[in-house]
């Protein structure tokens, strides 16, 4: 009987620490965000799989502006993601990524940053009720959005995997406005204007 009682309590405690050691994680990532620590921000991001996943974001919003076919084959694909990796390379420099988790934005030559745009900080968080509410999690994934008091499509969405034993951001999901500023940016660009 103690034996039984004993492994449920473990088990809980486990289960436990299995809830809590992401949030750890994101929690440091928010501080190193808010003392503007590179070093440490970097430490917490796989760069390849990020660029991959604002890449793919920026093209479909170009494919909804344009009406432009942009599957993953085509050959439009390929000369628009061409023209659209110069954007992505200054969004994914240290200083970039750490200014678009800083303020919420990118850099200002790419598009305007609105007053309303807000960063990654314990503050957007929210309370632990809503850090809990604004996630999800599986088995080596834990995804969260911020800020917590903004609509879906004006929230970022971190994904973060199990890499060895550090999570790391995978992706980053930008907020819509953010992301048709690029799509937009990107048909300038486009249009040598």
């Amino acid at each position: 009987m103690h034996k039984t009682i004993l492994i449920g309590a473990l088990a809980i405690l486990a289960w436990i620490g299995w809830l809590i050691w992401p949030l750890t994680a994101l929690y440091a990532l928010a501080r190193a965000v808010e003392a503007r620590n590179a070093t440490a921000i970097s430490e917490a991001l796989d760069p390849l799989a990020i660029r991959h996943s604002l890449s793919a974001q920026v093209l479909e919003a170009y494919s909804r502006l344009t009406g432009a076919p942009v599957g993953r084959n085509s050959l439009i694909a390929a000369l628009t993601g061409s023209v659209a990796d110069p954007l992505i390379v200054k969004i994914m420099s240290p200083e970039g990524i750490a200014l678009l988790l800083q303020s919420g934005w990118v850099n200002p030559e790419l598009a305007e940053r609105p007053s309303s745009a807000q960063g990654l900080s314990t503050r957007a968080l929210g309370d632990t009720w809503q850090v809990f509410s604004n996630s999800r999690r599986e088995l080596d994934r834990y995804r969260i959005s911020f800020p917590a008091d903004r609509p879906d499509d004006e929230r970022f969405d971190l994904e973060w995997r199990l890499r060895g034993l550090q999570w790391r951001i995978v992706a980053i999901r930008l907020p819509a406005p953010l992301v048709d500023r690029l799509a937009e940016r990107l048909v300038r660009i486009q249009r040598g204007l």
